[in-house]
């Protein structure tokens, strides 16, 4: 769908591809698909929750990783630096249960590349 800026985790083996821009108008964008290699195929995954920040933020510095059965989304917003931790476990996707924690306060005087990585049964959060 022209995305781009996006990221990808592997979890359960599927790969679910989340948010990123849309190349129309460079719109941030939400949403999340998952990739069943058994089937082929690619499902639309319940969306990824609005940033606190303000309706139609855009998500920069993503990373995703799987923790724990869940998958994690780390983003920034474009404008505030105001940086969450979105969480998505699959077995509650009928609910499409997503779980948003708000990250401490990230300098906006400069870019900040925000990463995570799982390691160990935790979530590191690199800048």
């Amino acid at each position: 769908n022209g995305r781009w800026c996006h990221v990808a985790a592997a979890l359960r083996g599927r790969l679910y591809l989340c948010a990123g821009w849309v190349m129309q108008g460079a719109l941030g964008i939400g949403t999340v698909e998952c990739f069943d290699p058994g089937t082929i195929s690619w499902t639309l995954m319940p969306s990824m929750p609005p940033l606190p920040v303000k309706p139609g933020s855009r998500r920069g510095h993503l990373s995703a990783s799987a923790l724990s059965g869940k998958l994690i989304v780390v983003s920034q917003d474009e404008g505030s630096g105001t940086a969450v931790a979105d969480s998505f476990d699959p077995d509650t996707a009928a609910t499409g249960a997503w779980m948003q924690q708000q990250l401490p306060p990230c300098s906006t005087t400069s870019p900040i590349l925000l990463h995570a990585a799982a390691w160990q049964q935790r979530l590191f959060f690199l800048t």
